[in-house]
């Protein structure tokens, strides 16, 4: 399979992420990668975009960059109007999810696409190159007369790099609602 060329910049984002270049002895290849982000993503439909007010110099107010709450969205996301109209920004910033038009726009842009959590994807990777190795393995080398010695601690490291990778991931939040209990509606406010 190969990686989805919208989604290749987030591949080597997260690669970057979890030091794992792309060579021939990289521990994940690049479709690991991509299952990886597509098991942390978010489809969105139609999701308005916040626009930063800016003052023209006779006292209009334009609207030429726009925001998304989410970042790192895929290259393959379609802004739009409210008539389904396809809008082409002057300048993308696909991982800050904001979107720039030179002349401005006086109305409301959409996006429909998918956004991904690269901080859990990382750390999720870094998990499981962290188990993946032998417990206590021992590197021993000599060259030039030098000893050289590896131990585990790249397991340590990676689980900790992994650690605050997590403390970066989106939080995600349900709201709760009892189906056994519902608020007493008998009773007066004034009460």
């Amino acid at each position: 399979m190969a990686v989805r060329p919208g989604c290749a910049y987030l591949v080597d984002y997260v690669r970057r992420l979890i030091f794992d270049p792309s060579s021939d002895d990289c521990r994940f290849n690049d479709d690991d990668i991509q299952v990886s982000l597509d098991e942390c993503r978010i489809d969105t439909a139609i999701v308005a975009l916040d626009p930063l007010d800016e003052m023209t110099t006779d006292g209009h107010i334009i609207w030429r960059r726009w925001f998304s709450p989410y970042g790192f969205w895929d290259e393959d996301t379609t802004l739009q109007d409210s008539t389904g109209e396809i809008l082409t920004p002057d300048d993308s910033d696909w991982a800050g999810g904001n979107w720039f038009w030179v002349n401005g726009l006086t109305k409301v842009v959409y996006v429909d696409g998918r956004t991904y959590d690269v901080y859990l994807v990382a750390a999720d990777l870094l998990e499981q190159w962290a188990v993946s190795e032998p417990v206590g393995q021992i590197i021993q080398a000599t060259a030039d007369g030098q000893s050289f010695r590896r131990s585990a601690a790249a397991s340590t490291q990676r689980l900790a790099l992994a650690n605050q990778y997590r403390k970066k991931a989106t939080i995600y939040t349900l709201p709760m609602i009892r189906a056994d209990w519902a608020p007493d509606r008998t009773r007066s406010v004034f009460e």
